[in-house]
C-alpha cells in the first residue's frame, strides 16, 4: 500500500496470511516471531545489533549483477549504486528532543507502541513534525494485534 503524505509517500508491505512463515529476506520471515528474522541469504541467524544488520545481514540480502533485474548504461552496474558507508553509524537522538519529539506525536494523536517509539525518533532526529502524519496514518491502517 502506498499513500501520499505530503511531501513523503508512505508504504506498507501487507502479505496474506497464506505467507505467513513462507518468505526471506531484508523483511523477516513472517512468522510472528521477531527474534528470528535476522537471517542471512544462507539462514544462518545474525545477532539483531546495527552492525550486523548494516553490514553482514545486508550484504547477504544485496542485489548483485548476477541477481539484477536492471539494464545498466555503459560502465556501469549494481557497484555504481551502491554505498557501503552509509549508515556509518546508529543516528543518536538527545533526551531533549526525543521529549519533544514524543509532544508531537501524542499530540498527533500516536498513542501505540511501536508507532509511538518510531515517531519519536523519526521526527526528533529530523525535526519534522510532518512525520508524525506517517506514524499516526500507520496506526491507523494497522489494528492492534490482540497479543
Amino acid at each position: 500500500m502506498i499513500y501520499w503524505n505530503a511531501p513523503y509517500l508512505n508504504y506498507s508491505v501487507v502479505l496474506g496470511d497464506a505467507r505467513k512463515g513462507n518468505v526471506t529476506g531484508l523483511m523477516g520471515n513472517y512468522d510472528g516471531n521477531y527474534a528470528n528474522d535476522f537471517l542471512l541469504r544462507d539462514g544462518t541467524a545474525v545477532e539483531s545489533i546495527f552492525p550486523a544488520i548494516h553490514g553482514t545481514f545486508a550484504d547477504s540480502w544485496r542485489v548483485t549483477n548476477a541477481t539484477s533485474i536492471f539494464v545498466y548504461d555503459s560502465g556501469k552496474n549494481t557497484d555504481s549504486y551502491t554505498d557501503r558507508t552509509f549508515p556509518k553509524t546508529f543516528p543518536v537522538v538527545s533526551a531533549e528532543k526525543l521529549a519533544w519529539a514524543e509532544g508531537v506525536c501524542t499530540a498527533a494523536g500516536v498513542t501505540r507502541q511501536p508507532e509511538l517509539g518510531q515517531c519519536m525518533f523519526d521526527v526528533g532526529l529530523t525535526g519534522d513534525t510532518r512525520l508524525a502524519q506517517s506514524a499516526l496514518l500507520s496506526q491507523r491502517e494497522f489494528p492492534a494485534s490482540p497479543t
